[in-house]
């Protein structure tokens, strides 16, 4: 039955072909179906990783990893802001450029801010700080960067997305819906155990111990020394509090020596 019904699926394409982003399960006009955003999700992921790695080595000229769970270069943050995209752009991605960059500055800036806040309340840390930046937003996102996620939400919604949705056309439909259920939930369950080693990470920290059997291998397996050698960059609020902007200046180093104290040898 299921096999019947693919081939239909596949003559009515031949006939009538499915525009770009339309349901790929279904066929129905206007709607982005969860298969879609599913691969959406998983590809944003891994290109996030692939993205801060370049951009990290560009920065502070070595490589560090830019994974976002324990196992597999993924970063759920990036899969998630890739899914937000989809849903807010797909039906202004044929308007006017400036209205797509616009939306995309917006909601990329305020989801990095979101995310900023919610790892300083959840796990006591924070990956990125942007208060040195002269537009800086609460040192958790800044003007040159949402105008940087305007500009990738564009060439994202226009030309990788319509791509995206042509080569999950050209995948047999049983062997793609395999596979995507596969890799979501190898992810997931990646994702609950980084976010239980990580929690328990900030538990040693807070001197709280525990000895039940689980907490005991999540010690064992997942010390202090190799979450950092995995989550690089991550720096505790409590150790290292972000400046404010407004607190920036004492963060920096003087631009000029200060003058030698009269009578005092140098």
């Amino acid at each position: 039955m299921l096999y019947r019904q693919e081939l239909r699926w596949k003559m009515a394409e031949q006939v009538n072909p499915r525009p770009v982003g339309q349901d790929v399960d279904t066929g129905a006009a206007n709607r982005i179906s969860w298969y879609i955003l599913a691969w959406v999700f998983v590809i944003g992921s891994v290109f996030g990783v692939v993205l801060e790695t370049i951009w990290y080595f560009i920065i502070y000229h070595g490589f560090y990893n830019r994974q976002g769970l324990l196992y597999g270069p993924f970063s759920p943050i990036y899969g998630v802001g890739a899914v937000l995209v989809t849903l807010c752009l797909y039906k202004v991605r044929d308007s006017n450029k400036l209205v797509t960059f616009f939306v995309s500055a917006v909601l990329g800036g305020a989801f990095e801010y979101f995310c900023s806040y919610m790892q300083e309340v959840v796990f006591g840390t924070y990956s990125w700080n942007y208060a040195h930046q002269k537009y800086s937003i609460g040192g958790r996102t800044s003007l040159w960067f949402a105008l940087g996620w305007g500009v990738l939400g564009t060439v994202y919604i226009r030309y990788a997305y319509p791509w995206i949705c042509r080569t999950l056309r050209r995948l047999p439909l049983r062997g793609g819906r395999l596979a995507i259920q596969i890799l979501i939930w190898m992810m997931a369950a990646d994702a609950v155990l980084s976010i239980m080693a990580v929690k328990r990470q900030s538990e040693r920290r807070d001197g709280i111990e525990r000895t039940d059997i689980f907490s005991v291998y999540l010690d064992e397996k997942y010390p202090d020394d190799l979450l950092e050698s995995i989550f690089t960059k991550v720096k505790v609020v409590e150790e290292e509090k972000p400046p404010k902007p407004e607190e920036i200046d004492q963060y920096m180093p003087p631009k000029h020596p200060p003058a030698p104290e009269p009578g005092k040898k140098h």
